[in-house]
């Protein structure tokens, strides 16, 4: 990934860089996660491109698809939410537990 379609290219993969970093905690962070320097991540927001082996580092590091470190398309780990299944107690006043079995007799 050495040269950019446009402006507007760059700016949303500096964006999405953004995005990686605030997730690691920090560019330091991302840096020693991703086995580069911190000046190197630096170099990436303001106009340069990372080679095609530190962009793989930088998607692993992040939990991110290369794809979308790439291009922005494809998910995330951003885009992948935990939704627990509340536990409603029953009619009788019991909660369900993985040890009882009552639950299932009418």
């Amino acid at each position: 990934m050495r040269a950019c379609k446009s402006k507007a290219d760059t700016t949303a993969f500096r964006n999405r860089l953004q995005m990686c970093i605030a997730a690691a905690g920090s560019i330091y962070a991302l840096a020693k996660r991703s086995g580069t320097a911190p000046n190197t991540i630096r170099r990436y927001l303001q106009n340069s491109e990372p080679t095609r082996p530190l962009l793989v580092a930088i998607a692993k590091a992040s939990g991110v698809g290369v794809e979308w470190l790439a291009t922005g398309e494809g998910l995330t780990s951003f885009d992948i939410q935990p939704s627990p299944i509340p536990l409603q107690p029953l009619a009788s006043g019991k909660s369900l537990s993985s040890r009882d079995s009552s639950w299932f007799e009418g």
